[in-house]
C-alpha cells in the first residue's frame, strides 16, 4: 500500500510523495514531511504561471525504485504545472544523518531541472532563486524525527 502526502504552497512549488506504510515513519519520510510541513508555512504567491510539483518516491515492499535518481513527469501546459519524480535510495530511507540533506538535495536540484525546463518552453513566471534561497534556509536537522531533534536555547521565549 502506497502512502501519498500532498501539500500544495501558492501554486508555485508542491511537494508529493509516495511511499509504502512502513516508510511513513522512516527518516526519509519524517525530513518529507517536514519540509512540506515548512513549505505549507510560507507566504502564498496567487496566479503564478508556472509551478513545480515535486514526487518523491521511496523504494517499494521490494525494496526496488522505478528508477535511480531524478527524472521529468507531466507538464501541463494549461496550467503551467511540471511534475519532476525523485527517487530515495533504500540506504538513505532509515538513515537519520543523510535523509535530511538528501531530501533538500532533491529539493534544489527540482528547482533548477524546473527552471531549466521553464526557460527552455519560453514559461515565464517561476521563481527559481526564491525558492533555492528559502531552501537553504532549511536545516536537515529541522528534518529529522522530533524525538531526534535538540532544542536550542534560542527555542524558547526566556523573557
Amino acid at each position: 500500500m502506497w502512502v501519498q502526502l500532498l501539500l500544495r504552497m501558492g501554486f508555485v512549488f508542491e511537494i508529493q510523495s509516495m511511499m509504502i506504510k512502513e516508510h511513513e515513519s522512516s527518516a526519509a519520510g519524517h525530513a518529507i514531511t517536514a519540509l512540506a510541513m515548512l513549505l505549507a508555512r510560507r507566504a502564498v504567491v496567487p496566479g503564478t504561471p508556472a509551478q513545480l510539483t515535486l514526487v518523491y518516491l521511496l523504494p517499494g515492499s521490494d525494496g526496488e525504485l522505478p528508477f535511480v535518481g531524478m527524472q521529468l513527469g507531466t507538464h501541463d501546459p494549461e496550467k503551467g504545472a511540471l511534475s519532476i519524480e525523485a527517487c530515495v535510495p533504500v540506504h538513505i530511507v532509515q538513515d537519520s544523518s543523510r535523509a535530511g540533506r538528501y531530501v533538500l538535495a532533491l529539493a534544489a536540484d527540482a528547482i533548477d531541472a524546473a527552471q531549466e525546463f521553464f526557460v527552455e518552453q519560453g514559461i515565464a513566471g517561476f521563481d527559481a532563486d526564491t525558492l533555492q534561497a528559502w531552501v537553504t534556509t532549511v536545516k536537515p536537522a529541522d528534518l529529522r524525527p522530533p524525538q531526534q531533534q535538540q532544542l536550542r536555547n534560542t527555542d524558547f521565549d526566556w523573557s
